[in-house]
């Protein structure tokens, strides 16, 4: 019984970031707004991680076939703000590759 809150609490955290994500591509959000959509987003990493790593501990198969299993897990737990460097780092270089073009 336990076990099942945290996975409703989990699922309610997930669900709460990633409306969190759309309303960022869906509003133009101010830099206020933004950070609190980062932080928001890494507090949600971090406890999906936490439970990954809660998970993989408890798991009878053994860590890496736990990994093997469940390695759809481990994309979300990239930060937002890592995509958004990764895509203003990459915006830069195609700009900068134009210049010297």
């Amino acid at each position: 019984m336990k076990y099942r809150k945290i996975e409703h609490f989990i699922s309610s955290v997930t669900a709460a970031s990633v409306a969190a994500i759309l309303i960022q591509y869906v509003y133009p959000l101010n830099t206020l707004q933004m950070r609190a959509v980062y932080i928001f987003d890494f507090i949600v990493v971090v406890i999906l991680a936490i439970d990954f790593i809660i998970r993989m501990n408890a798991s009878e198969d053994g860590r890496l076939k736990f990994v093997l299993k469940q390695w759809y897990e481990i994309p979300a737990m990239i930060p937002l703000v890592a995509f958004t460097l990764l895509e203003n780092d990459l915006m830069t270089g195609a700009a900068a590759a134009a210049v010297v073009l």
